[in-house]
């Protein structure tokens, strides 16, 4: 278990969860970094706790988006909401910004979804 700013974090549960983390027995000093990364994007308060949750929550209802498009990573920190991950096409990308802006705000949303194709995924 690592420990990160007050809370618990199980290295095999954050490699599973987060994008960031690479494979399961990565080293210790990578999952860290992870924990660390994943954190500090997400504020601890209350009120980011919830506006991540709703979204989220808005996001799971959305039936027009991919398993993909509703995995991407949500987080708030002091009020702000950033989006980031990979979606499948551009409408995924402007929907999802669509759904964090009617939670959160249109000044509250800072849009870092990438679109990926097949032929992107292959060139990485």
């Amino acid at each position: 278990m690592t420990r990160v700013t007050g809370t618990t974090v199980n290295p095999t549960e954050l490699s599973a969860a987060s994008p960031d983390a690479t494979a399961p027995g990565v080293a210790a000093a990578d999952t860290t970094a992870a924990a660390s990364r994943a954190s500090a994007t997400q504020g601890q308060s209350e009120r980011d706790r919830r506006m991540t949750h709703r979204i989220r929550e808005s996001l799971a209802h959305e039936h027009d988006l991919s398993f993909t498009a509703k995995n991407v990573r949500v987080s708030t920190l002091h009020g702000r909401v950033t989006l980031s991950g990979p979606v499948r096409t551009t409408k995924e990308r402007v929907a999802i910004e669509s759904v964090a802006q009617r939670v959160a705000g249109q000044d509250h949303v800072a849009n870092q979804l990438e679109v990926t194709t097949k032929d992107n995924a292959r060139a990485r």
